[in-house]
């Protein structure tokens, strides 16, 4: 049956609504899901001559026709009913403000999807620590492609998407070189009482899980996302259910996302690796040095680094060295006074990995 799933807690622990990897990202939301969803795709690279392409387009649908959302609201009634307002007052905002967005009538939707990427390998294979289950089920722990580049190891990143839902849910599609399709979503709520599991501990787990409840598996396929975006190609996508795009009063989610894709991958959109296309804006190698002072006030850094890119060959001092037989460094300086003193340090597919400040 195709439902929502929440495990019981089988007398072990009751989980409360403050999840520490929801809360890391809660300072930037927007833009800490731009910088997740780009590192992921990126590492899961298929054909390395060609760009990874990441779409992110809003939509709104009806919140009766979207899947699980009549029963999501039902769940949320019932944590209510189980955590005392008293000394949970942010679980208690969190619940109301979901209920009321549902009660709207129509709901707001992100779609992510990416392209010449490998999809999520093993949805369907239970017990098993596959790429699916390390993205949709893992905790603590990430499984990434054989890749060189691939970046990351402790999957915090995966967290990202679920604060920008306004009730933390995600819905994972994807296509595999295998050829295999599944569906399924994911919510991180509460624990919660619900008699009618039959379990003889009817307190449930805080995640919970909509797909095949048997076994708690994925499904090939829900015909309401598909009325959204129908894939026919390899790769992965996620439906971000009441996408919360106004950040601290500010309804500029578009210039933010792409602010934090140039500081986090200017270098990836120049070695032509990734494209990024939010609300029908392209971010690409051909118009990069447009993009960059367009968005100058949101992606300062990349700014200043992208004038060595458009600088004069005499005007940049450059070196390369071998870095103990793993492979080259190259560094380029500009010396100009309007520079941010900062070196960008990057992987070879072009990612940030940091920045060195204080440059003398």
């Amino acid at each position: 049956m195709i439902k929502w799933n929440f495990p019981s807690r089988n007398n072990g622990d009751i989980e409360g609504f403050s999840n520490p990897a929801l809360e890391w990202f809660k300072g930037n939301p927007l833009r800490a899901m731009a910088r997740e969803i780009c590192q992921n795709s990126l590492d899961a690279q298929y054909d390395e001559d060609k760009p990874v392409t990441i779409e992110f387009f809003k939509t709104y649908e009806n919140a009766s026709s979207f899947p699980g959302m009549q029963e999501l609201q039902s769940i949320l009634i019932m944590c209510r009913s189980f955590w005392q307002k008293d000394g949970n007052e942010r679980a208690h905002n969190f619940i109301d403000r979901a209920l009321r967005d549902m009660r709207d009538g129509k709901i707001t939707v992100l779609r992510i999807s990416d392209f010449n990427t490998k999809g999520l390998e093993g949805p369907y294979e239970s017990g098993k620590i596959t790429p699916w289950v390390s993205l949709v089920k893992g905790t603590a722990f990430s499984v990434k492609s054989s890749s060189k580049t691939a970046a990351g190891s402790y999957g915090i990143g995966k967290a990202a998407p679920f604060i920008n839902s306004k009730y933390q849910t995600v819905f994972y599609r994807t296509q595999n070189l295998n050829n295999e399709k599944a569906v399924q979503g994911v919510a991180h709520l509460m624990s919660f009482t619900d008699e009618s599991y039959g379990d003889s501990d009817p307190i449930r787990r805080s995640v919970g899980y909509f797909g095949e409840s048997a076994g708690n598996l994925p499904v090939a396929m829900i015909p309401a996302l598909d009325r959204i975006y129908e894939r026919n190609e390899v790769g992965t996508d996620l439906f971000v259910p009441g996408f919360d795009y106004v950040v601290n009063g500010k309804n500029d989610w578009v210039n933010q996302m792409i602010g934090e894709i140039l500081e986090n991958f200017l270098m990836a959109i120049e070695y032509n690796n990734l494209n990024v296309i939010i609300e029908n804006q392209e971010v690409t190698k051909k118009d990069l040095r447009y993009i960059v002072a367009r968005n100058q006030k949101y992606a300062k850094d990349a700014f200043c680094f992208n004038k060595i890119l458009l600088a004069d060959p005499d005007k940049v001092v450059e070196e390369v060295k071998d870095f103990h037989c793993m492979g080259q460094l190259r560094l380029r300086l500009m010396y100009a006074n309007d520079l941010n003193k900062k070196i960008l340090v990057v992987r070879k597919s072009g990612m940030k990995i940091t920045e060195i400040k204080g440059l003398p």
